[in-house]
Formats: structure tokens, C-alpha cells, sequence
């Protein structure tokens, strides 16, 4: 079950504040963390936590908005995420709203329906750059791994196997249907066959274990490494390394 999306709420008009706190709470897909109507307290907050969420009201009186946003960025890059700006909208606002890189700016008064719908489009993008980020990262540690390894690039079996692995990290049943939904999946992926993935695959692990590195292939594999191992068998030594390092 994917994690509440955690927000951080500064608004100091108190009837909006706890509207809008109101109405986030009602989801099940979000956490208000904290909410402040002292542009100082929200500061000394977020200067010490992360969270996913940060929706400011621009228009503070007694602090620069503006100025805690750049202070964040500046002083803890990952106060938040994604940044969400309400306010009356002057033209001394216009002016610097290019600078703040926000992914959203409503006008009061707003409806807190229309509010919620836009925080759901903003935290599906943030999802799914999440997700690309840690696609990005899995890859590049298999890839590296495979460096280690002497796992030859060229042959047509590296992407293939790459792949596996990434959608086993994914999905870890996977394991249990390599020939009805693994083997099918990458064929699908790449334009080929069942078949020619499976064979692929197992010409890449022969590979190696004949001109790869064997003291890292004993590291890795153990005792094993003695042996060339099944598809299923690398595949499923290759994601429990990968699943152990950052806990995927």
C-alpha cells in the first residue's frame, strides 16, 4: 500500500486554514503533517523536516512568503517537493511568481473542491516522477553491478535480462511465472519472442560465466559460482541483491 502524501500547510487566514485541512484530511490519500498560521514557526518547521507537499499563502503579513520559499531552497533542498502558492495576486506578486517555480498558484477565494483536484494532478505527476527516478536508480545499480561482473553489453540478451530483473524488483511473483508472464512481458517490451528472451538470456549468463569476472562471480554467487546458474536462478541472486541494498 503506497504511503500518504505528506503536506505542510501555512495560511494564516484561520477559517481557510482549516478548511483546506478539513478537506485534505477527508482523503485517505494525504497527511497534513503540520499546519501553521506564523510564517516563523512554518520556517523553523520545514528548515528541520521533509515533506512531499508545501502549500504556502503568498500574501503573509507580518513575514516575506517569497523569502521563507528561497530560504528552504537554499538552506534544506528538501523541505518539499512540490510547492502550491494561494493569494490575492498583486502585481508585485506577478512580477516574482517566474522565480519561485511553483507547480501551482490558485487565486482566493478558490473552491476547496477544485482545490482538491488539483492537488490529486499535482501528487500523480509527483508519483510518477517518482517513480522515474527510481526506475533510473535500480537500473543503474544492476547496471553497475553487471560491470563488476563482466556481463558482456553487446549481446541482445543484456537489455533482456536487465529488464527481468527491474520487473521482478517490481513485482517479486513474477518469479514464480517466468515462462507465462516474465518471459512474455520483455518479449512484448522489445518486439520478440518468448522464446528468443529465454534463449537470449541464457547465452548472456553462459557468457559471463566463461570470460567474466570469477572473483566477484564467487562473491556474489558463493559456492555456486562453480556453476553456471539457470535464467531463474541469476535473476532472482541479482534482485535479492538489489532488493537488500535499497530495501525496493
Amino acid at each position: 500500500m503506497n504511503e500518504s502524501v505528506r503536506i505542510v500547510v501555512l495560511i494564516e487566514d484561520y477559517l481557510l486554514n482549516e478548511s483546506l485541512v478539513n478537506k485534505i484530511n477527508s482523503s485517505k490519500k494525504y497527511k497534513v503533517e503540520a499546519t501553521f498560521e506564523s510564517g516563523v514557526q512554518c520556517l523553523n518547521y520545514l528548515l528541520n523536516h521533509e515533506t512531499d507537499m508545501f502549500i504556502v499563502d503568498l500574501m503573509l503579513t507580518n513575514i516575506d512568503a517569497i523569502g521563507i520559499i528561497n530560504h528552504l531552497r537554499k538552506n534544506n533542498s528538501k523541505a518539499f517537493k512540490k510547492l502550491i502558492c494561494v493569494s490575492d495576486f498583486n502585481s508585485l506578486v506577478f512580477e516574482m511568481l517566474d522565480n519561485l517555480q511553483m507547480d501551482y498558484c490558485l487565486r482566493k477565494p478558490f473552491n476547496v473542491d477544485y482545490f482538491m483536484e488539483i492537488i490529486d494532478r499535482i501528487s500523480e505527476n509527483n508519483s510518477h516522477d517518482d517513480k522515474n527516478r527510481m526506475e533510473t536508480v535500480i537500473k543503474n545499480e544492476i547496471y553497475n553491478l553487471f560491470i563488476e561482473m563482466g556481463v558482456p553489453r553487446h549481446l541482445k540478451g543484456y537489455n533482456y535480462v536487465v529488464t527481468g530483473i527491474y520487473n521482478v524488483c517490481n513485482n517479486i511473483n513474477l518469479l514464480n511465472e517466468v515462462t507465462k508472464e516474465l518471459y512474455p512481458g520483455i518479449a512484448r517490451e522489445y518486439a520478440t519472442t518468448s522464446s528468443r528472451v529465454e534463449q537470449a538470456i541464457r547465452h548472456v549468463i553462459k557468457v559471463t560465466w566463461l570470460n567474466g569476472n570469477q572473483e566477484v562471480l564467487q562473491k556474489l554467487f558463493g559456492y555456486r559460482a562453480k556453476y553456471k546458474p539457470c535464467n531463474l536462478e541469476f535473476i532472482s541472486k541479482i534482485v535479492d541483491i538489489v532488493l537488500s541494498k535499497y530495501k525496493y
